[in-house]
């Protein structure tokens, strides 16, 4: 199954689909994204993802040339064109091409490229015995200088996080912020329980309102598991009785190694397996499709 790319309505496969070099996107990260999962060629959250889109795109006053439903067709035919129905999607729309230099203004129409690929798999056993996450000597973006809430082109911060992750032999990078506090991950909001209780950082101490974050807020509540949104720092995270990161293609994923020390008792806790049943539950209710229990 290829990857396929579509670019302004035209579908390629990865290896020959282009945007042009002065594109701003390209030379300055001057773009914008989403990442959705699609379930038997269904989408889930479709709606708020785009929401999210919408919102970026303003903090760049950047103006959107499509609507959702126009997002929507051509995601549609690019999945069609791909032949994927368990698919990562992703959406970028860059400023669009430009002569060289900062000024937005002088950019042409922005581009629209759909990506979409098989979903990634993970390691085998990864949703029951979990993954290591490192935390890392890279801080957080400032709000004030590029607000993490934004869902930008943008990500070499994520990128040296995430390398220097790798380099001590973990799956995710967990990033603090000028003031010493856990914020997220590369690519993935965090969680910790303890006691039972569910705690995450607000998106005041410089995070990403991720969709699935919303999700399992709204799991925490239908299950009538306590929820804390409040700062906490490292020795919190290490001292949790179980640690889990959400993303879309992630969905709810176990962490049972932070900075190689043991978690819990080295397997998916039982709030953490619970609320993944949750999320999936819902997935079902709007896709009528069931995730695979190791996907």
């Amino acid at each position: 199954m290829p990857e396929k790319i579509n670019v302004n309505g035209v579908i390629s496969d990865a290896a020959t689909a282009v945007v042009p070099a002065m594109d701003h996107g390209f030379l300055f990260g001057d773009s914008i994204y989403e990442t959705l999962r699609t379930y038997g060629g269904h989408f889930f959250r479709f709606d708020a993802h785009h929401e999210r889109l919408q919102a970026s795109a303003a903090s760049l006053q950047l103006t959107l040339p499509l609507t959702e439903e126009g997002f929507r067709e051509r995601t549609l035919e690019t999945l069609a064109a791909a032949e994927i129905e368990d698919a990562s999607v992703r959406l970028v729309v860059t400023r669009g091409v430009g002569p060289m230099g900062l000024d937005p203004t002088a950019c042409d129409s922005p581009n629209v490229l759909v990506f979409v690929r098989p979903r990634p798999r993970y390691p085998e056993g990864a949703y029951a015995n979990g993954l290591s996450v490192a935390i890392v000597s890279r801080t957080r973006n400032h709000r004030a200088s590029l607000d993490p809430n934004v869902k930008s082109g943008n990500y070499l911060n994520n990128v040296l996080a995430l390398v220097e992750a790798n380099q001590a032999g973990a799956f995710e990078a967990v990033m603090l912020n000028a003031d010493g506090q856990v914020t997220e991950g590369s690519t993935s909001n965090l969680f910790i329980v303890k006691d039972g209780r569910v705690q995450t950082a607000p998106v005041s101490a410089g995070l990403l309102s991720g969709i699935t974050r919303r999700e399992v807020l709204a799991c925490c509540q239908r299950e009538g598991v306590e929820l804390l949104e409040q700062p906490f720092g490292p020795e919190e995270l290490r001292g949790a009785d179980e640690v889990f990161i959400t993303s879309a293609l992630k969905q709810l994923m176990p962490i049972t190694k932070v900075d190689g020390q043991t978690i819990g008792d080295g397997q998916a806790g039982e709030v953490s397996r619970r609320l993944l049943a949750s999320y999936r539950q819902a997935v079902l209710e709007e896709t009528g499709v069931a995730p695979e229990e190791d996907s």
